[in-house]
């Protein structure tokens, strides 16, 4: 892989997204911006917020509203809702919506499908009365509400709607020790064969690392998943002697989905954590050789696109002596090699960058001054 730095002084605020050759960003509070390859204003309005699947973009507006904006050969407005737009089903191609009242309580849920904006109400959804809800997630023909109870003993109470059958299969709870948790809430990353995988981040200063779980959607089974088993206190090798180690912070939340494999994979320390979903067991694999002497000690996760995952890694004074320096790298997760890196200046502000993006054009990372830094893919000749 070859990537070439095509922009260095592109300075906005918002947040990158990338749609085929457009890099556009999104001004929590102002616009919708393209700033590559050309710098044009789509859109100006007001928004608490959005989220990203395929081609749109879902903004949150004011009084719980939202609208729907597709990107092609212009951004446009294609549906606006008086209710919160909160997730899409990509295999049936609708979205999920819910009212909120004054008093933060929900009111009603909706399907919109995504061809033509039709909206029916999922009336037994509606009928359940969900006093509190942290997230709405969306897997084929299931759809997952994600429930707190607000208390310290039930991180998770889920939902599942079966929108093929429309009907309510399930109510998931369990209560856990709440030391073991930093949030109440619980990801939802992955079904397979009717097993929901899912988990929540650990508290790694109380000693406890992330938990997954599998949740079988026929029985109701909930059970623990090991991970991080075997390797949490794996020493790291450095190039230099008399470097200290530091473990960075591993999240649920870290983990991409790799459909290849059948595997949650992210960065972890000088290595790859994969966890199998068909074995449903974790194994970890130390990075090549070229990293170490590169000075390339990955961050934890990294964003996987196609074959490799893109990961910032800062080197200082508290890992190698004398060397302060930010890098971006791609490693491939197919050969286990790493295919590109590049090293920003020495004692450029190492700890601004932010985890980069990719696609088939680009590479972008933005940095906490407000730069954007984009790499062009180069095709092989």
């Amino acid at each position: 892989m070859n990537a070439i730095k095509v922009q260095k002084d592109i300075i906005q605020s918002g947040l990158v997204e990338l749609f085929d050759d457009k890099i556009v960003l999104v001004d929590i509070f102002t616009s919708i911006k393209q700033v590559f390859p050309e710098e044009i204003d789509w859109v100006e309005g007001n928004n608490d917020g959005h989220w990203r699947t395929g081609e749109y973009l879902v903004f949150y507006l004011k009084n719980f509203e939202s609208a729907i904006y597709r990107v092609g050969e212009e951004i446009e407005c294609v549906a606006k809702f008086p209710f919160s737009i909160d997730a899409y089903s990509a295999g049936n191609r609708f979205f999920i919506g819910r009212k909120i009242n004054e008093n933060s309580e929900i009111e009603a849920f909706y399907k919109i499908n995504a061809d033509g904006f039709s909206v029916t109400e999922l009336k037994e959804l509606s009928l359940l009365k969900f006093p509190f809800l942290t997230g709405t997630f969306a897997f084929g023909q299931f759809v997952f509400l994600q429930k707190d109870r607000m208390t310290e003993k039930a991180p998770f109470h889920i939902v599942v709607y079966d929108d093929k059958n429309e009907q309510v299969i399930a109510e998931l709870s369990e209560e856990l020790n709440p030391y073991t948790v930093t949030y109440k809430h619980i990801f939802l990353l992955h079904l397979t064969n009717h097993t929901l995988i899912a988990g929540w981040n650990g508290d790694y200063f109380g000693g406890y690392p992330p938990r997954l779980l599998s949740i079988d959607l026929h029985t109701k089974a909930v059970k623990d998943l090991v991970l991080f088993d075997d390797f949490i206190e794996q020493p790291i090798a450095f190039p230099h002697e008399g470097c200290s180690s530091q473990i960075p912070e591993v999240t649920v939340n870290s983990f991409s989905y790799d459909p290849v494999s059948n595997c949650l994979v992210c960065l972890f320390k000088t290595g790859v954590y994969w966890f199998d979903l068909t074995t449903m067991s974790g194994r970890y694999e130390l990075f090549p050789d070229e990293f170490l002497p590169n000075y390339l000690l990955a961050a934890t996760g990294g964003h996987l696109f196609g074959d490799h995952i893109y990961f910032v890694s800062t080197v200082r004074g508290a890992f190698v002596p004398d060397v302060k320096q930010s890098s971006l790298g791609a490693f491939n997760i197919r050969t286990g090699k790493l295919d590109w890196h590049y090293h920003f200046p020495v004692d450029y502000v190492t700890n601004s960058l932010h985890p980069p993006k990719a696609n088939e054009y680009y590479i972008v990372a933005k940095d906490a001054e407000q730069r954007l830094h984009i790499f062009e893919k180069q095709k092989p000749s």
